[in-house]
């Protein structure tokens, strides 16, 4: 199936431009209900300079207060780099399971939102996981898993981690997962 040339176009400027892919095509469910017609995810100043400091630093740690769109923003960041660069793999873990059903919930949200022509086909869809054909892909942790499973992770991505019952073995348990080059954010 040939795609047009505005397809095509949409696609060339997703792909270098997360804020642009961000404005365009993220959508996010209500954050209360996680039913009903997703909104679209315009990006507040905390968001934008997380992003950034993503960008610029290889650990960044945020201090923060609730409902400040800190994970969803994460989430579609990382979302976009699993996407768009190969072998790109970002592991969440929040501090219980149903944390972390939530971020993947959101995350496949999102990834369902996306047009079909910016869908990158999945090869796994799990409530775990969304893997990609290219290497790429998200796996969601809930703390308290006795261990986690994948490897390649670039990105790790520990949310609500002050409330973890021990910090040092869910970080060394995400470490396993790397190659030895990673990011991670704390908030």
């Amino acid at each position: 199936m040939a795609l047009s040339s505005r397809v095509r176009e949409e696609v060339r400027r997703c792909r270098p431009d997360f804020w642009y892919f961000c404005r365009r095509h993220i959508r996010v469910p209500d954050r209360e209900e996680m039913t009903g017609p997703a909104i679209p995810l315009v990006a507040n100043d905390a968001q934008r300079e997380t992003v950034e400091a993503i960008r610029r630093h290889q650990k960044v740690y945020i201090l923060k207060c609730r409902r400040r769109g800190i994970s969803t923003i994460v989430l579609a960041y990382n979302l976009w780099r699993a996407l768009y660069v190969e072998n790109f793999k970002a592991l969440i873990v929040s501090e219980s399971d149903e944390g972390a059903k939530t971020m993947m919930r959101i995350v496949l949200a999102m990834y369902d939102g996306l047009p079909p022509y910016l869908r990158r086909k999945a090869t796994e869809k799990t409530k775990r996981r969304l893997m990609f054909s290219h290497g790429g892909g998200i796996y969601g942790y809930s703390q308290k898993a006795r261990s986690f499973r994948g490897d390649g992770v670039v990105a790790i991505h520990l949310t609500e981690f002050a409330l973890y019952d021990d910090f040092d073995d869910v970080f060394a348990k995400a470490l396993n997962m790397t190659g030895g080059t990673y990011e991670v954010v704390l908030e």
